[in-house]
């Protein structure tokens, strides 16, 4: 059996989650938190390894032919081995493949299928002898995000997680009804003496709201009942004016010299855009409470919300221990996160 082992950073969407669905701007960043999978290959068959043999047809298969689905995304992995060894016109007879993803404690909300996909990717192109560009990264990480999570992934988080920095994001609409996205590199920095804390809001046994329960809700909040390909640019940008305004005013303070009071602000009024739209919830207005009695300069959601969402929050470096260990006796998971500067790649 031969192994090779890949890495994905997990992200965090800093400002405009939801209205960038209309094509506001978003920042996103990827974070120190990443995923990994190990991906052993070799010819004899084993419990729990994926086969893929294109004399049937490009099929999947679970170690005796019966289906144990271990992290709940086969279908999702099924569909990216099809996907790659289709467009790059390569066939992989009689090898069993197994692919391993690490444990680690990734939070809703901060990329972990994009990160988990990422890494799958790595490792099967390296199989196949392949170095992707990044577009190729980028569509086969789509592919799995796609069946992942039941519909068409906007895109965001995929970009990053391969990135090897911070992106603005914004998603641009043509006149024939079809979008394209558009990313751009960006130098992300938070201020001196400042720290990123990602929050789980999920206290144990608590339900977990789905990105797709969010979106409607903030379209219903705005009484939305078009597709955002459909509505009129005047229409979309009713709702993105508000939090791009909050987002240009972030991206002034993302650098070392920022103003962490200033930026601490600007995050929390994000935040009560989303609140007032109804994508926060009980769990994530707890945690709010708490990073707020210790002093956090801000807090907001990130990503979809809902119950059981992520949140950050910008603290004071000589905080972070203390809030960390008071959301812990609340029922929350807090962990410090550095912004990184290595996408998903190798390991060596």
């Amino acid at each position: 059996m031969q192994t090779i082992t890949a890495s994905s950073p997990t992200k965090a969407i800093i400002a405009g989650e939801h209205s960038v669905v209309y094509g506001g701007i978003a920042i996103s960043a990827p974070l120190s938190i990443r995923k990994s999978c190990i991906c052993t290959w070799g010819k004899k068959e084993g419990i729990g390894s994926i086969r893929v043999d294109d004399s049937m047809g490009v099929g999947v298969y679970f170690g005796d032919h019966t289906f144990e689905d271990l992290d709940g995304w086969f279908a999702a992995k099924a569909k990216l081995i099809e996907y790659l060894l289709k467009s790059e016109g390569k066939k992989i007879e009689g090898l069993e493949i197994k692919l391993v993803l690490s444990k680690n404690k990734i939070l809703k909300g901060t990329g972990h299928s994009a990160a988990a996909s990422a890494a799958i990717s790595i490792c099967l192109y390296s199989l196949l002898g392949i170095s992707p560009s990044k577009e190729k990264l980028f569509s086969a990480v789509q592919k799995f995000e796609e069946v992942a999570h039941g519909g068409r992934a906007s895109g965001i988080d995929a970009q990053t997680v391969i990135s090897n920095s911070s992106q603005e994001f914004r998603k641009i609409f043509a006149n024939d009804g079809n979008a394209k996205f558009e990313f751009e590199d960006i130098d992300l920095q938070f201020p001196k003496g400042t720290a990123l804390l990602v929050i789980n809001s999920k206290k144990i046994g608590g339900k977990t709201a789905t990105t797709a329960e969010m979106v409607q809700k903030f379209a219903d909040h705005h009484k939305i009942s078009k597709k955002p390909f459909e509505m009129t640019e005047k229409e979309r940008e009713k709702i993105t004016a508000p939090f791009d305004e909050i987002v240009e005013g972030i991206k002034m303070e993302l650098h070392q010299m920022g103003d962490a009071k200033k930026l601490g602000a600007l995050l929390t009024k994000n935040h009560e855009l989303l609140k007032k739209a109804g994508v926060s919830a009980q769990g994530i207005e707890e945690a709010r409470q708490i990073c707020e009695k210790n002093s956090c300069h801000g807090f907001k959601i990130t990503g979809a919300g809902g119950e059981g969402g992520a949140a950050i929050a910008l603290a004071n470096e000589r905080d972070v221990e203390r809030i960390i260990r008071d959301l812990k006796s609340s029922g929350f998971d807090g962990m410090k996160a550095q912004v990184s500067v290595r996408g998903a790649s190798l390991m060596e």
